[in-house]
C-alpha cells in the first residue's frame, strides 16, 4: 500500500529526507549529449526512492528539495512517475504544478488535488497563487543569475525534459491526464498578468517541446533503422504523428504569444529557444513559418533580442547546408531591414547585421540582385560602414568588401595573378567611387584599415602591390592620388602610424591589437623596406608629370612622410631621392593656394624628412633652407604694403605666396621677418581683404612670434649663471627677457583685436574660422605666464568668447539639421546627396566650439582669468549642443562650486549673467544648472531651495522672466520643500495672480512638486493600477472579513470600473490596499498607494492660500489613517487552494467572464 502524501502545508514545515546520490548516477550524462543526438529514452530504473516525504511535508517541497540538493533530475523524474503509477495521479499534478508555483515565487500556498480536475476555473486559482507571493520577496528563480540560482534552473529544466522522455518510455504520454493536465495549467499560467508565472511557465513549455522535439528525432532515427518492417514502422510513424500534433498545439498557444510578450526576458528566451531549435532539429524547425518569428525581433527594441534573430541567420546560414533555399523567403522580404540594421546604434547588432549581408553575398554570389535579396545600392550602403568610428564595424565591413571584389570574379580565376590583379583595380575604382561620389577626402585609410589588422597576415589584395604601383604612374590625377593613397596608407599601417580618432567606450576591448611575435615583425619590417624602395624611385617620375595639380602633390607628400628613408642604401636609389628632394622644393616654392587638408601633408613630408634620423638627413635641411630663402625672396618683392586697387588677380597672388610662407614658417625660425609679418598683417585688415588670406598671414604671423619667444627663452637660459638661482624668478626668465616676452604677446593681443573688431560682422565669405582660429590665438597667448592681462583685455577676452559661443550653437544647429535632412532624403531614394562634406562641417563646428570652450576653461583653471569672470563664462553653458561642450562646462562648474564652496552663490550669479543674453539663453542654462543637483545625495541640494526663493523674490519684485530657469528646479525638490515654497509663492500676489506664461508655468511646475496639482492617481490614465481584491484571511466562505474594510476605490479616467451584475458585484465588495498591480503584474507598496488615495480628497486645488503646515497636516494624518487600517488586520494561517473553496475576492471578478490577458505588445 503506498503511502499517502499530504499536501497541507504547516507554518515549519521539516525538511524532506533526500537519498544520496551514487557516484555512478552522478557521472551519467544528461539528456542531451555534446553532439546534439537524444540519448537514450529508457534507463534503468534506480533502487533507492530519492522522494520521501514526511509528516507536515508536502510532495511539491520534497520535490523541490531533492532538485535543489543536487539529485539526478533522471532519478528524480523516474520516481515522479512511479508515484504517478502507484495511483497518486491528482497528487503528482498537483505537486509538479506547485513546483512551478514555488520557483515563481509562491510561498506557503499549494494547489490541492482537487483543483486539476476537469471543469475547474484555472484563472481564479491562479490568481489566487500569485496573492502567495510576497510583497517584498526576492526576485524569482529565473531573474536571478548567481551561480546557485542558475544551476537550479538547469536541474529544473532537465527534469522537465526528463519527464517528458520517460512519460514516452513508460507509456504514459498518451495516458490524457498528465501531460495534458500539465499542459494546460502551464498554458494558462503563460496567459497571466504576473510576469514571473509568464516567464516561469513559458520556460516550461519550452523545455517540454524540447523534450517531445528529441522524442521526435528518436523515433524518427528508428522508423529509418526499422524500415524492413513495415507494420512496426507505420506504427511508429503513428505516434510521430501524436507526438508532432501534441507539440505543434503547444507551439501555437505558447510561441505565438510569449514572441510578442511585453516582458523582454520572455521574448528572448523564446526566440533562443526557437532559434536552438532551427539548428538542432532543422529538418523540422528550419522552415519559413519558424523563420518569420524572427521578423518581429528583428523590429524589437531590445538589443539582445536583435541580436538574437541575426546570430540565428548567421548561425543557419553557416551550418545548414541547404540553408539559402530554406531562408530564401525570409531574407528576400526582410532584406532591407537587413541592410537598415547595419547603421544599428547598438554595437554588436550592427557587426552582426555586416555579417548577415556577408554571409548571403557568400551563398548567392552574383546571383543576389536577380532574386532581388541585395543589389548594388544596397551593398555601397553597407560598405560605407568602412567609415564608422569603431574598429570592429570596419573590420567587418571590410570583410564584407573583400568578399564583394572576389564575388565579381568567376571562383577559378580568384587565385590567379590576372585575377588578383582585376581584384586590385575593382579595390582602386571602389576607392575612386567613394571620392567623386561620396565626397570621401582618404577612402584608401580607412579601407586599408578595415582591410588589414596586425598581427594578421597582409591580404593579397594589399601584398602584391604591382598593380597599385602601375596605376600610380597614370597620366589621370585621380588614378594617381588614388594609388599613392593605398601606398601611403599601407605604409601607415605597417608602421603603426595609423590614427582614425579616439575609439568609442563600447568597442574599446574588441579593438585591443594583439602583441606582433618577433618573426612577423621582422616580416613586417622587410616589406616595408621593400615597399619604399619600390615606391620612392616611382615617385619623380610622378611629380613631374603632376606638379601643378595640388592634390597629387599632397599624395607624394603622405608617401613620402610614410616611407622608411633608411631603406635607401645603394647608390641609385640615393640619387633617386635626392632628385626627388630637389623636385620637392620646387613644387613647393611654385605652389599654388590650397585648403588645410592639402597644405597638411605636405608640411608632414618636409617635418618628417628633416626631423628623422636617415643618410639623407642634411641633403634635407639644405632643400628646406634654400626653400626659405626662395619664400622670403618672393615676400620681400612683393612688398609690405598692398596695392588697394588690386582686384581678384592680386587677391590670388596673395593667397598663393602666403600659403608657401605658411609652410615653412612651421618649419624653420622666421623670427627676423616680425615686422614685414606684422606690416602685412594690419594692411590687409585695413584692405579688408577675404578671410581666407587674413587666416594665413595671422598662422604665419603667431608662429613668427613663437619662434622670437623661442629664442627669447634660448638667450636667457644661455646667459644665466648657474650660480646664482636667485638672479632671476622662478621661471629662469630675466626681467629684460620678460618685458620683451610681454611687448610680443601685447602686440600679438593687439592685431587679433583689430582683426576681430574688423571681421566680427563680415558680410562676405564666411569668416567662422578666422574667428575661431583668433580666439584660440587669444586663450593660447594669455595662458603663458609672462604675461598678465588688463582688465579691459579680461572683458574683451570674455566678450567674444560670449560672441563666438552664440555664433557656433547656432552654426553647429543649424549643420545637424541640414545634415539630418540629407539623411533623411538619402534614406527615401531621393537625389543622392553626398554627406561626407556634410559630416565634415559638423565635425569642424563641434570641435572648434569644443577647443574654444577648453581654452577659456584652461585660463580658469590657470587663474588668467579670476573667479569672479566665473558666471560670464558659465553662462554661455546654454549655447552648448553636444555632450562634449556640455562636459566641459559641467567639469569647470564643479571646480568653482567645490573651489567656492557656496553652490547658490555661483548659480545665482551665472542665472543673472544668462538673464543678460536672452531668455532661450536663461532656460537653457537653467536647465543644465538644476542637471547638476539630485534631491537625497546631493551635498548641495540646499542650493535648489535657495535659488527658487531666491527666484521668487527676484520675479516678484524685480522681472518674472528669471523664473524660466526656475521651473526645471522644481522638479528637483522634495515634497516638503515645494510644499513650503508653495505657501511663500502664495503670499506674493502678483505672481499668484499673474496670467504671464511664464509665471503660470513655473506656478505648476512648484504645485505639482508639491504634489498639489492633478488627479490623485500616481500614474497617467493610460497605465492607471489596478487594485488587487485579495482577502486577508483566504478563508474563503466569504463571511470573515472585518467590518470597517474600506471598499475597494477604482481608477478614474483610463482606470478599471467595476462590472456590474449581482455576482461580481457581491464578490468584489471588500478589498486590502496592500497591493496594487499593473498590467503586467508589478506591485506597488501599500504605503505608497494608500496614502496617495487617501490624501486625494483632502490635499487638493485650494488656491493661493494654503500653508505648509496645513498640508503637511493633512499629509501626515491621512498616511496614519492608512496605517491604522493596515495594521488592524488579522494574520491567519494560509491553507490550500481547492477547486470548492470560492473566492470573494479574485482580482478577475473585475472583468467579464470571457475576457483574457495575453500581455503582448502589437507589431504590423
Amino acid at each position: 500500500m503506498p503511502r499517502k502524501v499530504k499536501t497541507k502545508v504547516s507554518q515549519k514545515p521539516k525538511a524532506a529526507k533526500v537519498s544520496p546520490t551514487p557516484k555512478n548516477e552522478r557521472e551519467r550524462p544528461k539528456n542531451v549529449d555534446a553532439s546534439g543526438k537524444a540519448a537514450k529514452l529508457c534507463t534503468e530504473e534506480p533502487t533507492a526512492p530519492v522522494i520521501v516525504p514526511e509528516e507536515g511535508t508536502s510532495l511539491m517541497e520534497s520535490l523541490f528539495t531533492a532538485l535543489a540538493g543536487g539529485v539526478s533530475p533522471s532519478r528524480v523524474a523516474s520516481d515522479v512517475l512511479r508515484l504517478y503509477c502507484e495511483g497518486n495521479r491528482q497528487e503528482l499534478c498537483a505537486a509538479i504544478l506547485n513546483l512551478v508555483g514555488k520557483v515563481s515565487g509562491v510561498v506557503d500556498g499549494e494547489l490541492g488535488a482537487a483543483a486539476v480536475e476537469g471543469n475547474t476555473d484555472m484563472n481564479t486559482l491562479l490568481d489566487e497563487m500569485f496573492a502567495h507571493v510576497p510583497e517584498n520577496a526576492p526576485a524569482y528563480l529565473f531573474s536571478q543569475r548567481d551561480p546557485k540560482s542558475q544551476k537550479l534552473r538547469i536541474a529544473y529544466g532537465q527534469f522537465f525534459m526528463r519527464l517528458v522522455e520517460l512519460s514516452y518510455s513508460e507509456n504514459l504520454m498518451f495516458d490524457q491526464f498528465l501531460l495534458p493536465t500539465v499542459v494546460a495549467w502551464l498554458v494558462a499560467m503563460s496567459e497571466s498578468k504576473a510576469r514571473c508565472f509568464r516567464h516561469t511557465s513559458t520556460a516550461t513549455l519550452l523545455y517540454v517541446v524540447d523534450a517531445l522535439s528529441c522524442v521526435i528525432q528518436t523515433l524518427n532515427g528508428q522508423v529509418c533503422a526499422d524500415k524492413r518492417n513495415k507494420k512496426h514502422a507505420d506504427a511508429k510513424q503513428r505516434v510521430i504523428q501524436a507526438v508532432v500534433e501534441q507539440r505543434n498545439q503547444i507551439l501555437t498557444q505558447t510561441v505565438h504569444q510569449r514572441a510578442r510578450d511585453v516582458a523582454p526576458e520572455i521574448r528572448l528566451l523564446v526566440f533562443e529557444s526557437l532559434k536552438g531549435w532551427i539548428l538542432k532539429f532543422d529538418e523540422e524547425f528550419a522552415e519559413n513559418k519558424y523563420f518569420r518569428y524572427f521578423g518581429m525581433a528583428l523590429y524589437d527594441k531590445r538589443p539582445e533580442i536583435r541580436a538574437e534573430a541575426l546570430a540565428m541567420i548567421q548561425e543557419t546560414l553557416d551550418s545548414i547546408p541547404d540553408s539559402g533555399s530554406r531562408m530564401f523567403l525570409f531574407l528576400q522580404y526582410f532584406s532591407k531591414r537587413l541592410v537598415e540594421m547595419c547603421n544599428d546604434v547598438n554595437l554588436h547588432c550592427s557587426q552582426l547585421a555586416i555579417g548577415v549581408i556577408r554571409r548571403i553575398l557568400r551563398i548567392f554570389s552574383a546571383e543576389a540582385e536577380d532574386k532581388q535579396l541585395l543589389n548594388n545600392e544596397m551593398i555601397d550602403s553597407v560598405l560605407l560602414n568602412i567609415f564608422s568610428e569603431c574598429p570592429t564595424i570596419r573590420r567587418e565591413a571590410g570583410a564584407l568588401l573583400h568578399d564583394f571584389i572576389e564575388t565579381r570574379l568567376p571562383t577559378d580565376e580568384r587565385d590567379e595573378s590576372a585575377g588578383l590583379q582585376a581584384m586590385t583595380e575593382l579595390l582602386c575604382t571602389f576607392a575612386a567611387m567613394l571620392r567623386s561620389q561620396h565626397g570621401e577626402m582618404m577612402p584608401e585609410r580607412y579601407i586599408v584599415d578595415s582591410l588589414y589588422t596586425p598581427p594578421q597576415d597582409i591580404p593579397p589584395l594589399l601584398r602584391e602591390y604591382g598593380p597599385i604601383l602601375k596605376l600610380a604612374q597614370s597620366d589621370a590625377a585621380t588614378d594617381v592620388v588614388v594609388a599613392l593613397g593605398f601606398l601611403s596608407a599601407l605604409l601607415e599601417k605597417l608602421r603603426g602610424r595609423t590614427d582614425l580618432g579616439p575609439i568609442p567606450k563600447d568597442d574599446r576591448k574588441g579593438a585591443q591589437e594583439k602583441k606582433i611575435s618577433a618573426d612577423k615583425q621582422e616580416a613586417i619590417t622587410a616589406v616595408i623596406g621593400s615597399m619604399s624602395r619600390d615606391v620612392g624611385v616611382v615617385l619623380t617620375g610622378v611629380l613631374e608629370r603632376h606638379r601643378s595639380d595640388v592634390a597629387v602633390v599632397g599624395a607624394v607628400a603622405a608617401v613620402i612622410s610614410a616611407m622608411d628613408m633608411e631603406a635607401f642604401i645603394s647608390l641609385q636609389d640615393v640619387s633617386q631621392i635626392k632628385s626627388l628632394l630637389v623636385l620637392m622644393r620646387k613644387v613647393t616654392a611654385a605652389l599654388p593656394h590650397s585648403d588645410q587638408l592639402s597644405l597638411v601633408p605636405i608640411t608632414g613630408a618636409w617635418h618628417a624628412l628633416v626631423s628623422e634620423e636617415h643618410p639623407l638627413v642634411v641633403e634635407a635641411k639644405g632643400q628646406l633652407q634654400e626653400l626659405r630663402r626662395q619664400v622670403v625672396k618672393q615676400l620681400t618683392a612683393n612688398g609690405s604694403t598692398p596695392s588697394r586697387a588690386s582686384g581678384e588677380a592680386w587677391e590670388r597672388e596673395q593667397l598663393h605666396l602666403w600659403t608657401r610662407v605658411s609652410i615653412v614658417s612651421s618649419l624653420v625660425p622666421m623670427g627676423d621677418l616680425l615686422t614685414l609679418f606684422k606690416s602685412s598683417f594690419l594692411h590687409h585688415v585695413e584692405a579688408r581683404a577675404s578671410p581666407e588670406l587674413i587666416q594665413l598671414v595671422l598662422t604665419s604671423l603667431v608662429r613668427c612670434v613663437l619662434w622670437q619667444l623661442r629664442e627669447a627663452q634660448e638667450q636667457t637660459h644661455e646667459h644665466r649663471e648657474p650660480t646664482t638661482p636667485g638672479g632671476a624668478d622662478d621661471s629662469g626668465v630675466t626681467s629684460d627677457v620678460r618685458d620683451v616676452i610681454s611687448q610680443l604677446i601685447g602686440e600679438l593681443f593687439r592685431c587679433v583685436s583689430l582683426m576681430w573688431t574688423a571681421y566680427a560682422e563680415h558680410v562676405g565669405a564666411d569668416a567662422t574660422g578666422l574667428l575661431v582660429d583668433g580666439m584660440l590665438i587669444l586663450c593660447d597667448l594669455c595662458v603663458l605666464p609672462h604675461y598678465i592681462l588688463s582688465e579691459a583685455e579680461r572683458n574683451e577676452v570674455l566678450d567674444r568668447f560670449a560672441q563666438l559661443s552664440q555664433l557656433l550653437g547656432s552654426k553647429v544647429t543649424s549643420a545637424r539639421e541640414e545634415l539630418k535632412k540629407a539623411e533623411a532624403g538619402a534614406l527615401e531614394g531621393d537625389q543622392p546627396i553626398p554627406l561626407a562634406p556634410l559630416r565634415r562641417k559638423v565635425s569642424y563646428l563641434e570641435s572648434s566650439q569644443m577647443r574654444v570652450s577648453m581654452g577659456v576653461a584652461r585660463l580658469m583653471m590657470l587663474k588668467r582669468l579670476p573667479e569672479s569672470a566665473g558666471p560670464r563664462v558659465l553662462a554661455q553653458w546654454g549655447h552648448a549642443p553636444t555632450k562634449a561642450v556640455s562636459d566641459i562646462f559641467r567639469c569647470l562648474f564643479r571646480k568653482l562650486r567645490d573651489h567656492s564652496g557656496d553652490s547658490l552663490s555661483l548659480e545665482w550669479s551665472v542665472l543673472l549673467a544668462a538673464r543678460e543674453q536672452s531668455a532661450d539663453s536663461l532656460s537653457a542654462v537653467g536647465v543644465k544648472l538644476s542637471s547638476m543637483h539630485w534631491p537625497l545625495p546631493d551635498k548641495y541640494y540646499s542650493a535648489c531651495v535657495g535659488i527658487v526663493r531666491c527666484g521668487i523674490e527676484f520675479a516678484a519684485t524685480v522681472d518674472p522672466t528669471v523664473l524660466l530657469a526656475l521651473v526645471p528646479y522644481c522638479s528637483r525638490l522634495l515634497r516638503n520643500d515645494a510644499v513650503a515654497l508653495v505657501s511663500i509663492l502664495s503670499q506674493r500676489e502678483k505672481l499668484a495672480s499673474s496670467t504671464d506664461h511664464t509665471v503660470m508655468a513655473f506656478v505648476s511646475s512648484l504645485r505639482r512638486a508639491a504634489k498639489l496639482d492633478g488627479t490623485p492617481n500616481i500614474l497617467p490614465a493610460s497605465v492607471t493600477k489596478r487594485p488587487r481584491d485579495v482577502s486577508p484571511s483566504l478563508d474563503l466562505c466569504g463571511n470573515s472579513l472585518p467590518e470597517h474594510m474600506p471598499a475597494p476605490r477604482f481608477a478614474g479616467k483610463g482606470g478599471v470600473s467595476p462590472q456590474t451584475g449581482d455576482q461580481r458585484s457581491s464578490l468584489g465588495t471588500h478589498w486590502v490596499g496592500n497591493r496594487m498591480l499593473s498590467a503586467d503584474g508589478w506591485r506597488i507598496p501599500h504605503k505608497e498607494v494608500g496614502t496617495n488615495l487617501s490624501c486625494a480628497g483632502k490635499v487638493g486645488m485650494e488656491g493661493s492660500n494654503l500653508t505648509a503646515s496645513s498640508v503637511e497636516g493633512e499629509f501626515i494624518g491621512s498616511s496614519q489613517e492608512t496605517h491604522s487600517v493596515m495594521g488592524s488586520l488579522p494574520t491567519v494561517d494560509t491553507p490550500t487552494l481547492t477547486l470548492t473553496q470560492r473566492t470573494n475576492t479574485s482580482c478577475l471578478d473585475g472583468f467579464d467572464n470571457s475576457e483574457v490577458f495575453i500581455a503582448t505588445m502589437e507589431y504590423e
